[in-house]
């Protein structure tokens, strides 16, 4: 019983001594054994920038003079107080130390690293499609690094006429123009993104596949009029920063590819029996684009011209056709976009659509397993299925519902190189489509 009356009055005066101001232990009673060990507690090695922990040295044996001497490795990392309160000033590791003042040569000794998990290091803002049409939006999405940081941002924008950015980041536009749209974090760090807003009238109007050569300025104008539309989206591509401005000219290139296939009037004095049916290329009307086949399928313009089966006569705007029914040269779907996009002369030159779809030269951008990908096609890209394949132009609405689209036609309908304007549903994964884009492109 005089053990157990012995032990509690010690722990009774450890917990006093404890509770004692900074100071007051020096004030000890004398005569204490001195200790042969201190043990720190609580256990903990990390504390957070700007925060505190309270560490206590507890001597063995029980009993033992409780007063310590504190100190600290590295004040400009964390400081320790008397009483041993750690204040952790800056990220780092740091020695705090605990050693008996009545036998020095005791001590403790615990690493503390001082670590940083609410201080923004930096900002970034994830969307890669910032382009919009007049009434159009988009949400911004910013992501603060690290991601144990307060998460808020506050949006603003430079020019809030050409568009405005709400507390969320949703952005609406409002008039042709760029405008530049900052997320600000906790602390300052920033991130910006351009926006351009296009012009709110993308050309719908569709050239002719036939006319007269009266009409041959006038439909080639109405082809101009999109490739040019077609181009300025790949420049308001790079300005946005979507792209860079060696992309922006290989997307041009592409684009004046197709069209330089598609700029091709032509005119036969004799009908010319389609490559397959019944059907006939009329005589004496102008045609647009070279002619559509599956025998002789790896025309472009260039090749066309050398093999004599088109001539420009002197004073004509047309070229004059000399072709043999059926075994004309042309191209079909595919070999029109992999000549516009790989050049001819290459292994890819002629990939036929079952290959386009699977190549290693090109990615998936917009499938049904990422249909967010439909809608944000660029100038260039490729819509294909197994069976046929069409070039992206550029999306002529502000809610990306329809679009221009150019295709070598395989129809006596369509038996030229033509522009289409056609609803997005229509190249949509239920009717065998996927979105594919050169693998080098962004």
């Amino acid at each position: 019983m005089k053990a157990k009356r012995w032990l509690s009055c010690v722990l009774a005066a450890m917990l006093l001594f404890s509770a004692l101001p900074a100071g007051a232990l020096d004030l000890a009673p004398k005569g204490l054994p001195k200790p042969s060990k201190l043990i720190l507690q609580p256990e903990d090695k990390t504390i957070e920038k700007g925060e505190a922990l309270q560490l206590s040295a507890v001597p063995v044996p029980p009993g033992a003079d409780p007063r310590v001497t504190w100190t600290s490795s590295d004040v400009r990392i964390a400081r320790v107080s008397g009483t041993g309160l750690v204040t952790a000033r800056k990220v780092g590791k740091v020695v705090i130390t605990a050693r008996s003042k009545v036998r020095p040569s005791v001590c403790t000794k615990r690493t503390i690293r001082i670590i940083d998990t609410k201080t923004v290091t930096s900002v970034a803002i994830a969307n890669d499609e910032t382009m919009l049409l007049p009434g159009g939006t988009l949400t911004l999405q910013a992501t603060v690094l690290p991601v144990t940081a307060p998460q808020q941002v506050t949006w603003s924008i430079d020019k809030p006429a050409v568009a405005e950015v709400s507390l969320d980041g949703v952005v609406t536009a409002h008039q042709p123009g760029t405008a530049t749209v900052t997320a600000t974090a906790v602390g300052g760090k920033q991130a910006k993104q351009r926006i351009v807003v296009l012009e709110d009238r993308p050309i719908i109007e569709l050239p002719s596949q036939i006319t007269s050569a009266a009409g041959i300025n006038g439909n080639l104008a109405k082809l101009d009029a999109i490739l040019g539309c077609a181009t300025g989206e790949v420049d308001a591509l790079k300005a946005a920063g979507a792209i860079s401005s060696s992309e922006a000219g290989k997307r041009k290139e592409i684009l004046l590819n197709a069209f330089r296939m598609a700029r091709f009037p032509w005119m036969s004095g004799k009908a010319v029996k389609y490559w397959s049916g019944s059907y006939w290329y009329l005589a004496n009307v102008v045609y647009y684009g070279l002619p559509y086949t599956q025998r002789n399928r790896t025309f472009n313009v260039s090749r066309s011209l050398k093999s004599g089966a088109f001539k420009l006569l002197a004073g004509d705007a047309h070229y004059t056709a000399y072709l043999r029914d059926v075994s004309y040269p042309g191209n079909d779907c595919s070999a029109f976009v992999s000549m516009s996009i790989w050049g001819s002369g290459t292994s890819r030159s002629f990939l036929r659509s079952p290959y386009i779809r699977k190549d290693s030269g090109y990615k998936t951008v917009a499938s049904s397993s990422n249909m967010l990908g439909y809608q944000k096609l660029r100038p260039g890209d490729v819509l294909v299925k197994d069976g046929h394949v069409v070039m992206f132009l550029y999306y002529t609405n502000s809610f990306h519902s329809q679009i221009m689209v150019i295709q070598q036609g395989g129809l006596p309908s369509l038996s030229t190189v033509l522009c289409a304007l056609k609803p997005l549903s229509y190249y949509s994964p239920g009717n065998g489509y996927i979105g594919r884009r050169k693998r080098t492109f962004a």
